[in-house]
């Protein structure tokens, strides 16, 4: 029980020293609730680092690491922009330790109560983890090894390397502390669009509590905090790389990309489709990129690529070129071309400046013809797959009424609420459920149930969703100049 304690909160601690240069523009208790996540990234990072190279993997070698890291990253601030090395004031030490106490507590709880839900999957990510301890490095001669990379990759394995490293049996306690922590960070995010939309405080007040009591009480959010897979943190990786990105957009404040590019990089290092989808932050970034901005353009797409592909393109020795029904060679090749022509569009945009067009209307027209070619080629499938991503979508067991609620709410509010901002959300969500579907009809033939994937990943875009409905309703709430 104390082994598990003490990594949750080394990680936290950990992710808050990293965290701490954007307290110069970020409230205490969004940095509070961004440690976790960033702390997590840290140790993955550390571990994919390890097993790549010949140096030693253990606990003395991962902290080192990071540590290195940590120094690397204070000389770099220091030296660039010294204004973001903020000493704490006696609030800052209040409050951060009050968000730290209950963070210990609540690692206890989830510790001493434990609920997890286990799976086939489930198993094979802890022994990952424990394989990588075995092994110390990728070994090539290994079968284990090409199954590891092309179908588990990186993130989640490095997470189930605390237990043989800290003395537990099995790693379980972060899945339902991450689910708890990251309502704060919802919570925070609404809070902070609120604010910077001038919105009445106790109209925002409820907002935000009706939001994060919304998820909190999702049958499928509890669902998946208690169950160890990656389907939780991927969707709250996903979550905090849009959230990052869109705050970025209207502040302009360049401290939101790295959060937004790491948050990135590691939601691709958890799910074999992840640098396909992966796209679709970057699309946006290269949609909103201006002439002035080309260092932020380095700096996003350099981070993303630098983490990322430093892990897939090592892979390539180990799966190699060929195509297979996970993550193969030939979809690392396609994910980095997509990623570098993107980047090359980005920086080269200036030059595209006398053509008119509607971006977002001819990507949606694009992504209706494929998903129609597609679909006139395999018939049978894209029926099939159509009818079963219904069918569990709305499944009582574990959907509850999520889809019912949230899906009419969503296409209402649509209708009833314009706002600059929604076509970023919106555009988000319409090429998720795009590449979801082209997956379906041309790789993975969904199946009823909780076993599909495709039904699980579906999942990725319900906070995504929670929050452009918050959005409506306060956008709605300030057109009618509700007051609380």
């Amino acid at each position: 029980m104390i082994a598990q304690i003490a990594f949750l909160v080394s990680v936290y601690l950990v992710g808050l020293i990293c965290i701490w240069f954007t307290r110069y523009y970020l409230d205490i208790h969004t940095v509070s609730f961004l440690a976790l996540p960033t702390g997590i990234s840290l140790w993955v990072v550390a571990v994919a680092f390890l097993v790549m190279t010949p140096i030693p993997l253990n606990l003395l070698t991962i902290f080192a690491t990071i540590s290195a890291f940590l120094i690397f990253l204070v000389f770099l601030i220091h030296h660039f922009w010294p204004k973001q090395i903020v000493m704490p004031k006696s609030s800052d030490i209040f409050f951060a330790g009050g968000w730290f106490a209950a963070f210990v507590i609540l690692s206890a709880f989830t510790v001493y109560f434990n609920y997890i839900h286990f799976t086939p999957d489930s198993l094979v990510y802890e022994g990952a983890g424990r394989f990588f301890i075995l092994s110390q490095q990728l070994d090539l001669n290994h079968s284990f090894t090409g199954y590891l990379v092309s179908t588990r990759l990186i993130f989640i394995p490095a997470i189930h390397v605390a237990g043989p490293l800290f003395g537990f049996e099995y790693t379980y306690a972060i899945y339902p502390m991450v689910a708890v922590w990251f309502l704060g960070l919802f919570a925070c995010f609404c809070w902070r669009i609120f604010k910077l939309r001038k919105m009445d405080r106790r109209v925002s007040f409820g907002l935000v509590f009706l939001g994060t009591l919304t998820l909190a009480s999702m049958r499928i959010y509890i669902y998946h905090g208690i169950f160890v897979h990656s389907n939780l943190l991927v969707a709250i990786l996903f979550f905090i790389a849009l959230m990052a990105l869109f705050f970025y957009r209207i502040e302009a404040k360049r401290f939101w990309l790295p959060i937004s590019s790491v948050s990135l990089a590691m939601f691709a290092l958890a799910r074999p489709e992840g640098i396909i989808f992966a796209l679709i932050p970057l699309g946006l970034f290269v949609g909103a990129i201006r002439q002035e901005r080309r260092a932020g353009l380095l700096l996003y797409f350099g981070l993303y690529l630098l983490i990322a592909f430093s892990w897939h393109i090592n892979s390539l020795r180990i799966i190699g070129i060929g195509s297979g029904s996970h993550l193969d060679g030939r979809t690392i090749l396609l994910g980095l071309a997509a990623t570098l022509s993107l980047f090359s569009v980005a920086y080269l945009r200036p030059g595209f400046r006398k053509i008119k067009f509607r971006l977002a209307n001819v990507l949606l027209v694009a992504f209706v013809l494929t998903l129609l070619i597609v679909a006139y080629i395999k018939p049978d499938t894209a029926i099939r797959c159509l009818k079963v991503l219904i069918v569990n979508m709305f499944e009582a067991y574990v959907w509850g009424a999520t889809w019912f609620v949230l899906g009419s709410l969503l296409f209402i509010l649509t209708f009833l609420s314009k706002f600059k901002e929604r076509g970023f959300f919106n555009m988000a969500i319409v090429a998720f459920v795009f590449f979801l579907l082209l997956m379906g009809f041309t790789k993975h033939p969904p199946r009823v149930g909780q076993g599909d994937s495709l039904n699980r990943m579906m999942f990725h875009i319900i906070p995504i969703a929670l929050f452009l409905i918050i959005m409506h309703l306060g956008n709605l709430s300030k057109k009618y100049k509700l007051r609380g």
